[in-house]
């Protein structure tokens, strides 16, 4: 199958599973190249591949950069794809970018909590505790009825309450 599809790749599924049979033949270069050359009108395809091998890599960094890439297709910039960009940049050990990206995901899902517990979460991990508290505070005010927020909010109090003196400086 690989040698017909190299030979001769088609559609864009045939493509992309050429891709996908080179990656598991450790022939990443390859499988980099077929899914770069794929013809314009299907670069969110061959994006959203390309950002699925890195990710299976655990090349966080490259994952990340090539997710942005994935954003900035007009197809591109939906609500999953920009999580996806956050989770990525997180893991790729860039806290305050992840928070950039962040601000994009709540507007492109204004109903969900998700993004504002995973900003909260970004402050905590950041040292930023105390700029945790307005965005949940925000975000209760906001979801009255979640209590995965009102938790949240409790625990980042409960936090600052446990910390010493110096800590909260």
């Amino acid at each position: 199958t690989l040698n017909e599809l190299r030979a001769k790749p088609g559609s864009v599924q045939e493509r992309i599973l050429l891709a996908t049979l080179l990656e598991e033949a450790q022939d990443r270069l390859g499988a980099e190249k077929v899914l770069r050359e794929m013809p314009p009108e299907h670069a969110l395809a061959a994006q959203t591949r390309l950002v699925k091998l890195l990710e299976s890599r655990q090349d966080w960094l490259r994952a990340a950069q090539e997710a942005e890439k994935l954003v900035s297709l007009p197809q591109g910039r939906n609500s999953t794809h920009v999580q996806q960009l956050v989770d990525l940049v997180e893991r790729a050990g860039k806290p305050e970018e992840a928070l950039k990206w962040v601000a994009e995901w709540k507007k492109l899902s204004p109903g969900s909590t998700t993004p504002w517990l995973r900003e909260a979460r970004l402050l905590q991990q950041s040292g930023k505790a105390r700029d945790a508290l307005p965005v949940l505070t925000a975000a209760a005010r906001k979801f009255e009825d979640d209590e995965s927020v009102a938790d949240a909010l409790a625990s980042a109090y409960a936090d600052l309450g446990q910390m010493s003196d110096a800590e909260r400086i």
